[in-house]
């Protein structure tokens, strides 16, 4: 067994019956308030968390804290399965950091493993940019100590026997509707990691088995991607009303010590698509996560024959969206506060992100 320390309370406390029948772990839950099964849950996960820092520093020199929370992301590097996303995420949490040194900050270590196919150019390029962000922030003595970032090299089942008992983040962070199963998710889940992600994939079946309040899912669900498949994608219009969204993006196009991933920024922010919305108002949340929804227009605004009128719920909190909507030739107006009621019509146009 991988989590050998994991298996052996498993059996002092519900038995073996679940090496043959997984239904059987449902009899841990009457353990959920033990504190001392509580207390050996914690001290395996540290052990298998310090084991696996053992392990690094001996096979690559890489060290890492295991008093850190262990966020991992192990999958084909691919772009629909977003470790940009994630590499976005980890660039403005450095970008935090360096602006507010005392913060409190819980320290976290981000774990890749992914390989690329031969010829999928923009997913090496994904590589290189979490590989060089890694170097920066492991390399920068003010932030290594709350931030780290490895990448695994050749991943493979033996490499997740000694990652998986010792993760406490699983990102599952695919679109929703193109993930056709996966089964890293279930592995991680199983050693005790919880789940941050999208409702896709595997993800569905183990929120209805685990419950879903022991998934951390965020984004578009499956029909609201399709929607807005139809409608037309406009990342800029998202971007331009989120500051840390837009210094990330910005921080990784300019790049450091001659370095730059314009290829994957500028492919995020689709600098080729005019942009024609009627967007309502963005409801800023979390590092990229925030909601934002909007009616999209077909005509193009090159082609229009006056300014295009666009009504934005909450403008006074989106400074930098209208700024933006304005530099495209845009007039912006005031929308009803309960415009968003549109977003669930049958016949609207809407997007929800």
């Amino acid at each position: 067994a991988s989590n050998p320390g994991l298996c052996k309370l498993l059996d002092e406390t519900i038995g073996d019956g679940y090496k043959h029948d997984a239904s059987d772990l449902s009899k841990l839950n009457k353990f959920e308030n033990d504190k001392t099964v509580l207390k050996r849950l914690n001290e395996i996960k540290l052990e298998n968390k310090t084991s696996f820092a053992n392990y690094l520093a001996k096979c690559t020199g890489q060290v890492i804290d295991p008093n850190s929370i262990f966020d991992c992301q192990v999958k084909r590097m691919h772009e629909y399965k977003r470790q940009h996303l994630n590499a976005l995420n980890i660039a403005a949490q450095y970008l935090y950091l360096k602006e507010n040194p005392n913060a409190d900050f819980i320290p976290k270590t981000y774990i890749f493993g992914a390989k690329a196919a031969p010829g999928y150019y923009m997913a090496k390029q994904m590589i290189r940019m979490i590989c060089k962000l890694g170097d920066l922030i492991n390399n920068d003595p003010a932030v290594r100590d709350k931030l780290r970032v490895v990448y695994l090299e050749e991943y493979c089942v033996s490499l997740s026997e000694h990652l998986m008992p010792a993760a406490e983040v699983s990102e599952q962070i695919s679109l929703a509707g193109t993930e056709a199963s996966g089964t890293g998710n279930m592995k991680f889940m199983l050693n005790g990691a919880i789940t941050l992600g999208t409702l896709d994939g595997a993800n569905v079946e183990i929120a209805d088995a685990a419950g879903k309040e022991n998934e951390l899912i965020f984004g578009m669900l499956t029909p609201e991607v399709n929607n807005l498949k139809q409608v037309g994608y406009h990342p800029n219009a998202f971007i331009m009303g989120d500051d840390v969204a837009n210094a990330a993006l910005n921080f990784l196009e300019r790049g450091w010590n001659g370095e730059n991933f314009h290829e994957v920024t500028e492919n995020l922010r689709d600098k080729k698509t005019v942009v024609n919305a009627l967007v309502m108002g963005p409801l800023l949340g979390p590092i990229f996560f925030a909601i934002m929804m909007g009616f999209i227009i077909t005509k193009q605004l090159d082609s229009a024959e006056k300014p295009l009128e666009v009504p934005v719920v909450g403008a006074a909190n989106a400074p930098n969206l209208v700024a933006w909507l304005q530099q495209q030739g845009m007039v912006v107006k005031d929308a009803p506060a309960d415009a968003d009621k549109a977003i669930r019509s049958r016949d609207a146009r809407a997007v929800l992100v």
